[in-house]
């Protein structure tokens, strides 16, 4: 269920952008935990399957095990070293970084994943139609070619897999002509983007005062979670710039404040990342609310 969807896309992409600047910028790994809970849940609440809930989370867990050790191998800082490697310290805080480095890129991923749901060209271009025109349309064009060039690209492979021409080749000659099957498949696509291209310009796309073509009404939910957004933004704001959500790695790993304040607005963070699967949630219960009071 794709409850998320129903708000304006002004709000959504408000609500996204401050997202990711949290999960980004925040060097706290609580707050990189608790993004990455977050948008679990929301792609679960969201109905996606458990299938595919356990390969993203079997690759969370590869990139997360795989960044900690790389992250050791680069960088020696840090008071706690577990053991030398010829003569380089390996260090707790650096592979600590690293661990919290891989919860932050794989929350940022599912968060991704999330909004490519969420939202589609058509909320793109509402937003910028009228102030970036231009850019709406080649966003547009690249959103609609890139899924086409993979499933492109697999139709080709498996059919030539069928008549039998990787049958008995090296992986040499099997790589050449997987990259031959690509190179001709972009190179289609291509072609047909830009033959997209005229014809959106011939129809209007990149005027300054094209408009929609759905109509897109502010709602009083719009306010709620704008003023939820404006909330959770001031609060990770206050936690970085006070030093209550602040933490250091080097020269050892600590938070910057352990109180109530910190806890709260650690709290206000959770709270503004499960945003998404509560209104999920909160969708699926009226749902089922009003099917009950049908029959």
């Amino acid at each position: 269920m794709h409850c998320f969807r129903r708000y304006h896309p002004i709000t959504k992409i408000a609500y996204f952008a401050v997202l990711f600047a949290i999960a980004m910028f925040s060097e706290n790994p609580l707050i990189r935990v608790l993004s990455l809970a977050g948008a679990l849940a929301a792609l679960a609440a969201g109905g996606s399957s458990f299938k595919r809930l356990l390969k993203i989370a079997a690759g969370g867990v590869i990139t997360v095990l795989v960044m900690g050790p790389v992250n050791c191998i680069i960088f020696h800082e840090g008071r706690t070293v577990l053991f030398r490697v010829f003569g380089a310290a390996v260090t707790a805080e650096a592979f600590l970084y690293g661990l919290s480095a891989g919860v932050m890129i794989v929350g940022t991923a599912v968060w991704c994943i999330f909004l490519t749901d969420e939202t589609d060209s058509e909320d793109l271009v509402f937003t910028l139609g009228r102030v970036l025109p231009g850019v709406s349309a080649v966003i547009t064009v690249t959103l609609r070619y890139i899924p086409e060039i993979i499933k492109k690209y697999r139709e080709t492979l498996a059919a030539q897999r069928m008549v039998g021409i990787f049958d008995g080749k090296k992986f040499f000659v099997r790589a050449v002509v997987a990259t031959k099957v690509f190179m001709s498949v972009t190179e289609r696509s291509v072609e047909n983007a830009m033959d997209t291209a005229f014809i959106m310009r011939a129809r209007g796309y990149g005027l300054r005062r094209r408009v929609s073509a759905s109509y897109k009404k502010w709602r009083e939910e719009d306010t709620v979670m704008t003023l939820l957004t404006v909330t959770g933004a001031a609060a990770f704001a206050f936690g970085e710039i006070s030093g209550l959500l602040g933490f250091t790695y080097y020269p050892a790993a600590e938070f910057g404040s352990v109180s109530l304040s910190a806890a709260a607005l650690a709290m206000v963070c959770a709270l503004f990342f499960a945003l998404p699967a509560l209104t999920a949630l909160d969708g699926r219960i009226r749902w089922q609310k009003s099917f009950k009071s049908r029959t």
